[in-house]
């Protein structure tokens, strides 16, 4: 009778054990995941930007196209130009934005490195895209030139 008992309190002692395992197994699962999902949320928003600051030097070279082409400017001074300024604004604010999104996601790899992980352990060395993320030097000044 004592065996049983003792039999009985093993078993339970060792099913309490397996139950705490898979507690603290479905907590780091859950973690990751978490993760997982936000970094992928930081990706999304980041490939939306750079699809958005390729729109916007779109609209700008059209725009100052036009310019050069219909009014025949040699120069175009971009603070005076309400459309065109607009626009280079919305190129700097997208580009800061996609800073603090790359940078978000640098310090997330970071992170992740100090802690021991590798990379390649949760698939995440996905290959990045390589739009253009550095404003061009005539974006960046007051007024664009035309040379042809």
């Amino acid at each position: 009778m004592a065996d049983e008992k003792s039999f009985g309190s093993s078993v339970l002692d060792f099913i309490d054990r397996v139950a705490e395992s898979g507690k603290k197994g479905f907590m780091a699962a859950g973690e990751a995941i978490s993760d997982f999902g936000d970094k992928s949320v930081v990706r999304i928003e980041l490939g939306q930007l750079k699809s958005k600051l390729l729109k916007a030097y779109a609209d700008l070279g059209k725009n100052v196209y036009e310019k050069i082409e219909v009014q025949k400017m040699s120069e175009i001074p971009v603070g005076e130009d309400l459309n065109l300024s607009a626009i280079v604004d919305s190129i700097r604010k997208i580009e800061a934005d996609i800073k603090k999104h790359e940078e978000s996601l640098e310090k997330s790899k970071k992170e992740k490195k100090t802690s021991g992980k590798t990379e390649g352990e949760n698939g995440e060395g996905e290959k990045e895209s390589s739009a253009p993320t550095e404003q061009p030097e005539s974006a960046a000044s007051e007024s664009t030139s035309s040379e042809a």
